[in-house]
């Protein structure tokens, strides 16, 4: 039940907010309008009544509830701007929910988000570094710094956008044929079979899970990739290894994107494992799509696809690496609300290396 209810894990009032992530958390804060409207906007009046989990608020109510916090939240930080330490006042989330105006329909919470958004992302981002550090009290909490708030407010409404889609997820899950899965586990190839093709929202461009068949493309792919990063004399990848990898030994997982029954790239994944979250998280080894095929938002899909799943797989993070010179797909990913995580060094152990480290095991 708590993964229902913090699907992205909860916040952590102790960790320390570094100015270096204020950016990508400004970010964040902005795209949330435009992420929530797309996840809501086609959903049925049944679904949206539908709680997000057993004794939840429907989906109306946390639309609405995020149109009511960010309210609250905006007023805040300009309060922190313009006094010295003022002492907010808490409201009654529960009972907020169960007002009237919690059942209106939620476009009208959606298209107020948006121009509020807005106003607080240009708002936020005319801070300096001591701006960032004024501080106001909340009677409950103690003392909170605008650079916390921005961190908080990031979360929630990445909190709540998790519950949302996890909650439709669930309901496809119960209301078709589609691929489900329980406790990050690996695919059933029964279930497999029976989604051929993955619809999303660009017209003539849809995703299916790799078959054995698609051995020679997804190598081929791979060469066009680290021909793109320079590296293709580090590619010793066989069509005979890829093919024991992925579906005798299924130690990683693909998706083919085909755009107009061409495919046109790929995302190669598998599963890691975060000790503090206590959940396995997907990483994405690869992401490619054709010189000719990007600008028209496929990676995104993609991207987001690669969330959903995660979602439904009960994983806690989707992460990747990215090369420090490639700046477009840096920008890009950023934009998406990804966080570099600048204070981690990349080990690795290969070759010779490899065998030198082994040998030191003595049984």
């Amino acid at each position: 039940m708590e993964g229902l209810r913090y699907p992205i894990g909860t916040f952590d009032f102790e960790k320390e907010v570094q100015e270096k992530h204020i950016s990508s958390l400004i970010d964040q804060i902005e795209a949330l309008p435009e992420l929530l409207t797309r996840v809501v906007e086609k959903l049925t009046e049944e679904q949206l009544d539908s709680p997000y989990r057993a004794g939840g608020w429907t989906i109306r109510q946390l639309v609405h509830h995020l149109a009511d916090s960010n309210m609250n939240a905006y007023i805040r930080v300009k309060l922190a701007m313009t006094e010295d330490k003022p002492t907010i006042k808490p409201y009654a989330e529960a009972l907020w929910a169960g007002l009237d105006d919690s059942q209106l329909p939620v476009e009208l919470s959606t298209k107020l988000l948006e121009g509020l958004h807005k106003r607080w992302a240009i708002l936020l981002r005319s801070l300096s570094s001591s701006g960032l550090e004024r501080e106001l009290i909340h009677p409950d909490i103690g003392l909170l710094t605008i650079k916390k708030l921005i961190d908080l407010y990031a979360w929630h409404g990445n909190h709540h956008l998790a519950q949302i889609t996890a909650a439709i997820s669930r309901m496809t899950s119960i209301t078709t044929t589609q691929l489900t899965h329980k406790g990050c586990s690996q695919r059933n190839s029964k279930e497999e079979s029976m989604l051929k093709l993955i619809d999303t929202n660009l017209e003539g461009f849809k995703l299916r899970f790799a078959e054995i068949n698609d051995v020679p493309l997804i190598l081929e792919f791979i060469r066009e990739l680290a021909n793109y990063e320079e590296m293709l004399d580090e590619v010793v990848a066989t069509e005979e290894v890829i093919r024991e990898s992925l579906f005798e030994r299924k130690i990683a997982e693909v998706i083919i994107g085909e755009y107009e029954n061409k495919p046109i790239g790929f995302a190669l994944f598998f599963y890691n494992f975060s000790t503090f979250l206590g959940r396995p998280g997907i990483y994405l080894e690869d992401l490619y799509v054709k010189p000719d095929m990007r600008g028209k938002g496929m990676g995104k899909i993609i991207l987001s696809y690669l969330a959903k799943l995660a979602l439904d797989r009960e994983c806690g993070r989707l992460e990747w690496w990215c090369l420090d010179w490639n700046e477009p797909s840096v920008k890009f990913y950023k934009q998406l609300g990804a966080v570099s995580m600048d204070d981690w060094t990349v080990f690795r152990v290969y070759d010779a290396g490899l065998i030198k480290l082994a040998s030191q095991f003595v049984e």
